[in-house]
């Protein structure tokens, strides 16, 4: 069971990592990047649910925080490309949006406990996702609890710094999983301040100025 469960694990990994890659270079609304991005949030939630039992299996809790960390940005992702307006929003919206609120004030709360108990490292990885995340939640509860709407041009905005997000999130688990260097903490953050840049070099393609 376990062994099929790592293999599948494994494969949707590695399925998100080079599907990631081709959307990322595919011309954004055509057909094949439809296709392909569809294919990359499956391959993502395989990640994620395939991610709850390995973390048990290994006693390993930050799989479980990076897997969610993806799923939540690949979801909200997903849910902005297809609800462009916030009246568009139904009710599971709303309770997953609730959901993932709390989850990120737990990250929060806990990464304050880590602090206490001078567990540093522990705190700052929680602390940064945890504020990433909430920061970026404050705009889903805006959206798809309160229906407020934003500039005509915001889902495409949400839609694809989220999903580059959560590609930056894939590639985050690959390193910490295959690279090996002190302090850990930089091998956690560096595909975030190296991916940030993307996410700004196709806003600006995109949106241009959001109007």
């Amino acid at each position: 069971m376990i062994a099929a469960t790592l293999l599948f694990h494994v494969f949707c990994g590695i399925s998100s990592l080079i599907s990631g890659i081709i959307v990322l270079f595919l011309k954004k609304g055509t057909s094949i990047h439809n296709r392909i991005g569809w294919f990359y949030f499956a391959a993502m939630s395989g990640v994620f649910l395939t991610s709850i039992i390995v973390s048990i299996y290994r006693l390993n809790f930050f799989l479980v925080l990076i897997g969610f960390f993806s799923f939540y940005l690949v979801h909200t992702g997903i849910r902005y490309r297809i609800v462009k307006s916030a009246a568009e929003s139904n009710l599971w919206d709303r309770i997953t949006t609730i959901i993932y609120g709390f989850i990120y004030l737990f990250l929060i709360g806990f990464s304050i406990y880590a602090f206490i108990k001078g567990a540093t490292s522990l705190g700052i990885i929680l602390s940064a996702f945890g504020l990433i995340g909430i920061s970026l939640w404050k705009t889903d509860f805006k959206y798809f609890v309160q229906q407020k709407n934003f500039s005509a041009k915001h889902w495409l905005g949400e839609h694809i710094g989220r999903m580059i997000g959560s590609f930056i999130a894939a590639v985050t688990a690959f390193a910490v999983n295959n690279i090996h260097f002190e302090p850990g903490v930089v091998v956690w953050l560096a595909p975030t301040l190296l991916g940030f840049p993307l996410i700004m070099y196709f806003n600006k393609k995109y949106l241009g100025s959001r109007k």
